[in-house]
């Protein structure tokens, strides 16, 4: 498996074996390698989810904590943890592929996540104002990093209409009502898992960017599930604004880990990105 983020297998395989030497002898299949956490089935059974750093191994504690909490409410397939031993995870293996990008979305799938998102955005939230606060500075933050980095690599007529979208986005979240709610905070479709000819919902993966934050970033990241909108968020224009705002703000934020990680090409793809959101 090739990965910009690529780790020594062996290293890992070593690291597998003495934290769970009772699986010594089992299969090992390496399932996924991503910025923050490498993914390996163990046995064919488990997933077993590595840290790359500190900060890493903090989002693992706050994930596996939230799941802990959630189990016996809910009534989708989530991971389950069953162990965590010396800062690396493990818990019962969800059978099924990601979603592939840019597909129509069957109508059962979509209904599914919609009733997914319905019982996750209704846990209950402390401190709601304090929430929305927060988040507001965060994407104050985000927005103020793209000045230096990305406008650059744009045309001045581009760069233009860029920046009063995004202005326009940070202006709903810090002067108008919304009510934060508990996210998934990176439901994309390669966290979703699905089987079958139907796409059957197999697993919702990857929680470790759970916050309190705003529902409709949870709406943003999968193309046309903003069609399964329930009447009362369809018809909440500040809610469609803001959710508008987190899929114009996506390539943006795809050009920066680019730019982190030295991809050059993926970032001239994702600039590729913006101009196309510009023109339509």
């Amino acid at each position: 498996m090739k990965s910009m983020y690529q780790l020594d297998h062996h290293v890992l395989a070593s690291g597998i074996n003495a934290r769970w030497p009772e699986y010594r002898g089992e299969t090992l299949r390496w399932l996924h390698e991503g910025e923050h956490f490498v993914l390996a089935v163990l046995g064919e059974t488990r997933v077993v989810r590595i840290p790359r750093s500190d900060a890493d191994r903090w989002r693992l504690r706050r994930e596996v904590a939230l799941l802990g909490q959630l189990q016996g409410t809910v009534a989708w397939p989530l991971p389950r943890y069953d162990d965590v031993r010396q800062g690396w995870g493990r818990y019962r293996y969800l059978v099924g592929t990601p979603l592939p990008k840019a597909s129509s979305l069957p109508a059962g799938l979509g209904q599914e996540l919609q009733a997914f998102l319905g019982w996750l955005h209704h846990q209950p939230v402390a401190q709601p104002n304090l929430a929305r606060r927060q988040w507001a500075r965060r994407y104050r933050a985000l927005v103020s990093r793209l000045e230096p980095q990305v406008m650059p690599l744009l045309t001045v007529r581009d760069r233009r209409q860029s920046q009063r979208r995004l202005m326009e986005g940070l202006d709903l979240l810090e002067h108008r009502a919304w009510e934060p709610t508990l996210i998934h905070g990176n439901l994309a479709p390669r966290h979703v898992l699905v089987a079958g000819e139907n796409w059957a919902l197999a697993g919702i993966v990857d929680f470790s960017q759970w916050r309190i934050g705003d529902a409709a970033l949870d709406w943003s990241g999968i193309e046309g599930l903003e069609a399964f909108l329930p009447g009362r968020l369809a018809d909440d224009e500040c809610f469609r604004a803001r959710l508008r705002f987190y899929q114009f703000l996506r390539p943006f934020e795809g050009i920066l880990r680019a730019l982190k990680h030295g991809r050059v090409e993926a970032a001239e793809r994702h600039v590729q990105w913006v101009r196309r959101q510009l023109s339509q």
